[in-house]
């Protein structure tokens, strides 16, 4: 008798398993959660079954035959007979790749809801706040209240993301005593100048500069060349040069952040920042970014990144900085901390979010060659401000941002 093979459920752990192959119910979980808590999370299908086996120590599948099965049916769910051949496991692997492609399309939908459309960053998708993080926070928000903060930025060809950046840096301002905006735009070929003088006329704290420099974009230029880092270090100069002048010396903070971050900041991550002070002095206090795909989270970003003992990321490192055999992997980089983690020490970081003591700024400039806030940390650490830290409480989505561009072979190779 030819034989077969028995996918044999057990329990109704199981049930739910089979419930959540549908494709509806699939896409239903991933755009619900945007993670992989609904198979692996505490309480899913995945621990219900390991509960199972612990207390029954059951088995999940048989291999047998129909005249020699020995299986208890009074155990048994439902028992799928499959025939063992070629065209069944093409059948199988095809059906894990459309499952894998709603699932990620789930995914999007998670976060174009929670983070890319919404002006509240849902910060429980990453966990909830310890008491210790609470306390923090709650002491941030109360420094913020008397405090006041510059926020800077540049904007190039960011008219889709502008108006969603412009309510979230007005939502972050009503918490300070005090803020105002130092925006920098050059050489845009869509709506973005417009969106700028317009939002200057509205709000009489922003301050919106823009320039017709004739250069090429990052797509043309390469995203790792020296030159880009060059003409950055130019952009952000350009605002850190507004940030010194004495109108601004009852201030102090200075946050510098990007205007194409598709999934916006945590505020209380910035008060939970602030928080730190007293237990931890610091001089420049950096988000930890993270970029969401397919329920994984990615820490980001890694061209601006140099661990406490100069390590880079190994394959993000410019070509024109020599390589290092101590230098990290991307594995180890991509996952390094957690909300609630206390804040690590750094040489220097990229995550979206860069929160700075005016003074320390003072006398430091951004440079090129390398990435351009490498170029200013390595000044502040010269100068004694050499207390970076990255807060893994204090979140930033990212988002795509270039490297969808990237991913589709649009950059130039970088010289």
């Amino acid at each position: 008798m030819e034989e077969f093979t028995y996918i044999v459920v057990l329990g109704a752990a199981y049930t739910e398993y089979i419930k959540a192959l549908s494709f509806k119910n699939l896409w239903s979980m991933a755009s619900t959660h945007g993670d992989l808590s609904f198979l692996f999370g505490q309480g899913s299908f995945v621990a219900q079954i390991t509960q199972l086996e612990r207390k029954k120590g059951e088995k999940r599948s048989y291999r047998t035959s129909p005249s020699n099965a020995s299986v208890d049916k009074s155990q048994l769910i439902c028992v799928y007979p499959v025939v063992s051949s070629m065209g069944m496991w093409l059948w199988l692997v095809g059906l894990i790749v459309v499952i894998i492609v709603i699932y990620s399309l789930g995914c999007r939908r998670f976060y174009r809801k929670h983070f890319y459309k919404s002006l509240d960053f849902d910060d429980r998708y990453f966990g909830k706040e310890t008491p210790s993080t609470r306390d923090l926070t709650e002491r941030g928000l109360a420094m913020m209240k008397e405090s006041k903060v510059v926020i800077c930025a540049l904007a190039r060809d960011v008219a889709s993301n502008l108006p969603m950046f412009i309510r979230r840096i007005e939502a972050l301002g009503s918490y300070w005593q005090d803020y105002r905006v130092v925006i920098y735009e050059n050489d845009s070929s869509d709506a973005t100048p417009h969106l700028l003088r317009q939002w200057q006329a509205d709000n009489p704290r922003v301050l919106a500069m823009t320039e017709k420099l004739q250069w090429p974009s990052a797509v043309k230029t390469g995203l790792q060349s020296a030159a880009r880092f060059n003409k950055m270090a130019y952009c952000r100069n350009r605002c850190l040069q507004v940030v010194k002048q004495a109108e601004f010396n009852s201030f102090q903070y200075v946050m510098v952040t990007e205007t194409d971050l598709k999934g916006g900041f945590s505020i209380r991550g910035i008060a939970n920042s602030l928080g730190w002070e007293s237990h931890l002095p610091w001089d420049a206090m950096i988000a930890y970014g993270v970029h969401l795909e397919a329920g994984l989270r990615f820490f980001y970003d890694p061209l601006a990144f140099k661990s406490i003992d100069g390590r880079r990321v190994r394959w993000f490192r410019p070509p024109q900085i020599p390589a290092q055999a101590k230098d990290m992997s991307c594995l180890k980089f991509f996952w390094m901390a957690r909300k609630n983690d206390r804040p690590f020490r750094v040489q220097s970081s990229g995550g979206g979010v860069w929160l700075y003591k005016r003074p320390a700024l003072l006398d430091a400039m951004y440079q090129g060659k390398d990435c351009e806030h490498i170029g200013l940390h390595e000044q502040l650490i010269s100068q004694g401000h050499n207390r970076i830290y990255v807060n893994p409480s204090m979140l930033v989505v990212s988002g795509a941002q270039g490297l969808g561009q990237f991913r589709k072979g649009k950059f130039k190779k970088n010289t």
